[in-house]
């Protein structure tokens, strides 16, 4: 084998070798960001949760909405579209 011929099959060996690192390391991150995405995304839900659980409460007692959203400090038009999605679907609760 030369000189020639050595240094080559070297650098398929190496290039091979970065490939395959690269690969899991894009890996490892993609999994990270895929944790990091879901945990924020489960965040978001749980608050969205919570909210529409209070509107319901709120609205449960007699609470107009204006005061719903004051109490929540919240604007009247989410507090107004929550309204109308629990209008919307009154079977649904609020665990999901």
């Amino acid at each position: 084998m030369t000189l020639l011929m050595r240094d080559q099959e070297n650098q398929e060996i190496g290039e091979e070798r970065g490939r395959r690192e690269g690969r899991l390391e894009g890996m490892r991150e993609g999994r990270l960001e895929g944790r990091l995405e879901g945990r924020r995304e489960g965040q978001l839900e749980g608050e969205v949760r919570k909210l529409v659980s209070l509107i319901r409460k709120k609205q449960l007692r007699g609470y107009p909405k204006e005061q719903i959203a004051d109490l929540l400090e919240e604007d009247i038009q989410t507090v107004e579209k929550i309204i109308r999605m629990i209008s919307a679907h009154p079977e649904e609760d609020d665990q999901g």
